[in-house]
């Protein structure tokens, strides 16, 4: 009598898979890039914002001197 392959094995979640597949290491590796990523959108964001407050300075100088030059 031929016995059929016991695939209970290769069918059931292993222990470190979440309810919808992904392992919990591909979760965390995820999850952490998305931290890496927002904390990257912000330094962009807050290097962006204080080149601007820094040229609005620089132009308010500016004018300052041309009207200093021009009396």
């Amino acid at each position: 009598m031929h016995s059929s392959p016991d695939i209970s094995a290769s069918t059931s979640a292993s222990p470190t898979e979440t309810i919808s597949g992904a392992s919990d290491d591909s979760y965390r590796i995820d999850e952490h890039q998305t931290i890496q990523f927002r904390k990257a959108e912000r330094k962009s964001s807050n290097v962006f914002q204080e080149k601007l407050a820094r040229v609005k300075f620089l132009e308010e100088e500016n004018a300052k001197l041309e009207m200093h030059m021009l009396h």
